[in-house]
């Protein structure tokens, strides 16, 4: 089998940030000029949350951060991008649907939003529409970068087709499913996939949920969140309980079909479980269009915007962490089994 390696790291981080930089600039321009025309009333989450930001210097580091952090973990499914014809598509999910819409942050046109927020449905539908927008360009730009460049799927190049023999053995390990092209054919039923997926999802929210609600000090924290209205109120438990749960269902299966597409890649691999837990935190949290700029650009003491990090964010990564250790395996040993 042959191999596409591509250009170098930092050569496709440079194009890769470059062109979300000046793409997301003149998006956020138009939108900031929709949210301030709205009534105050309106625009309490667009407020708070601040998917967009005015056009400055720390807004282009914060953004140059978090779009570093998107183009190093979909770094190794680079030829599933490029090098296919769905690529634009796979991009566009990852880039919409990965750092927006199933993000971690309870943000404007996110489902965690949905679920924990009383965000209005315009602020929810027009940054939903605004970022889907943005990211259909950038995906689409990007692709016919790469091709110009002479990476992608219209100038492979020969001098980067690497022969097996040549190949480093890191990349020979686990090389049982190295001539399976199609991601069902590995991963099973896209049905039944789905369902593991989700179930693990939805386990793994729960357990770390619950540990770190006792552990994180959530009591004071959910009790200060009260004073904002745009947070639930939690006096209905049992009806706040079923909203969580169906939730995470809901966004355990989106978050199944966008991640669907890189499974082959990472299946093979021995640190396959790693590059699942890029996906999931690095673009639902660190790709967040709210996470890095919010974090960074708050007007806090240093100590306390570290400290502030200290909820919700361990919980994060202790959850993305077990679901993708005990995903990855339960996938590889499904897939060993059918192949006795």
């Amino acid at each position: 089998m042959v191999k596409t390696n591509g250009k170098k790291l930092f050569s496709y981080l440079g194009r890769f940030a470059l062109l979300h930089l000046f793409i997301n600039t003149v998006f956020a321009f138009l939108f900031l000029n929709i949210q301030r025309s709205l009534p105050e009333g309106g625009r309490i989450a667009l407020d708070i949350f601040s998917p967009y930001q005015p056009f400055s210097f720390s807004t282009v580091i914060t953004q140059f951060i978090r779009i570093l952090a998107c183009g190093l973990v979909l770094y190794p499914f680079y030829d599933t991008i490029t090098n296919g014809r769905k690529g634009m598509l796979i991009l566009f999910g990852a880039m919409w649907g990965l750092t927006l819409f199933t993000s971690a942050d309870p943000a404007p046109g996110t489902i965690q939003g949905m679920v924990y927020t009383q965000t209005t449905f315009f602020e929810h539908a027009i940054t939903i529409f605004t970022v889907a927008i943005q990211m259909l360009v950038f995906a689409w730009l990007f692709i016919i970068w790469e091709a110009g460049s002479g990476y992608g799927l219209s100038g492979r190049e020969k001098t980067d087709i690497v022969n097996p023999e040549d190949r480093p053995p890191e990349d020979l390990l686990d090389d049982e499913t190295e001539n399976v092209s199609a991601p069902e054919s590995i991963s099973g039923n896209v049905q039944l996939y789905t369902m593991r997926f989700t179930l693990l999802h939805l386990l793994s929210y729960l357990i770390a949920g619950s540990v770190f609600y006792q552990l994180s000090g959530y009591m004071g924290v959910v009790a200060s969140r009260e004073t904002l209205e745009i947070f639930r109120p939690r006096e209905e438990y049992n009806y706040f309980f079923f909203l969580i749960i169906s939730g995470q269902i809901f966004r355990g299966i989106v978050l199944a079909l966008l991640i669907y597409p890189f499974h082959n890649t990472y299946i093979k691999k021995i640190n396959g479980w790693f590059l699942l837990f890029g996906l999931l935190f690095g673009l639902t949290l660190l790709g967040s269009p709210v996470f890095i700029p919010v974090t960074l650009l708050r007007e806090a003491a240093f100590v306390e915007t570290i400290g502030s990090l200290r909820i919700g964010i361990p919980e994060a990564i202790t959850q993305m962490l077990l679901f993708s250790v005990l995903f990855f395996y339960w996938q590889k040993r499904l897939f060993r089994k059918r192949n006795l």
